[in-house]
């Protein structure tokens, strides 16, 4: 588990220890702690998505980084700029249609 999955845990955690008492007591709480029920749902909601899209994350990652290593080995050799210069193509067109 990553930190990003650690810290959505431990926040709905949290939050569903606070709010599951504050909701079953009869008594008026205070209105900044009804909300922790909502958001210990909300965070652990994010925590079973990010927990279900690790693997097609890290596969994605891995296809990406096979394309670029491809790309990079059957890549054309670079333009030298002592070979073409920047202004070359542009001049020899101007003389051609002049």
């Amino acid at each position: 588990m990553g930190t990003m999955q650690k810290t959505l845990l431990a926040l709905a955690v949290a939050g569903l220890l606070i709010g599951i008492p504050v909701t079953a007591i009869r008594a008026t709480p205070p209105p900044a702690l009804t909300l922790a029920l909502p958001l210990g749902m909300t965070f652990l909601g994010l925590f079973l998505l990010s927990r279900l899209w690790q693997k097609e994350i890290a596969r994605f990652d891995a296809e990406e980084r096979l394309r670029h290593e491809r790309a990079e080995r059957y890549a054309p050799p670079a333009n030298q700029p002592e070979d073409h210069p920047a202004g070359s193509r542009r001049a020899s067109w101007k003389a051609r249609h002049a």
